[in-house]
């Protein structure tokens, strides 16, 4: 009776559905939905495609200055780098004082010196007067 009738119906429906699911319908669909997703994916690599650019050329910006701040550019500039007679590196005009033979590092060579003293500037009286 009534359950027959039910699964008769449900059979039916079902049919529909599987006639409904042949392989032209269910490529045409997923050929609409790639359609679909085109241009959004190529929003995507667009997209991607700048951040990659962005980052490139920020990372191209900081080894610019990396290189600006390495010893090489510092001594172009014209600073020079101070070694004792050991090659140590010095920081510090004490060390110099103390060291018998030092290395002056320009950007176009090396020369030897040795440390000597440097006589104190005497101070020059104000040019102007005092108000009081």
């Amino acid at each position: 009776g009534l359950l027959a009738l039910g699964n008769a119906r449900r059979r039916r429906d079902l049919d529909l559905l599987a006639a409904a699911l042949t392989p032209e319908r269910l490529l045409r669909g997923l050929g609409q939905r790639r359609e679909r997703l085109a241009v959004p994916g190529d929003r995507l690599e667009g997209a991607f495609a700048r951040r990659v650019r962005d980052a490139r050329a920020g990372l191209d910006g900081l080894g610019r200055t990396l290189a600006s701040l390495g010893p090489k550019s510092v001594l172009a500039r014209g600073f020079v780098l101070v070694r004792d007679a050991s090659g140590a590196v010095l920081t510090r005009a004490a060390g110099a004082r103390e060291a018998a033979m030092l290395e002056l590092e320009f950007s176009d060579g090396r020369v030897a010196t040795r440390p000597m003293r440097v006589r104190s500037r005497r101070k020059r009286p104000p040019e102007q007067g005092t108000l009081f």
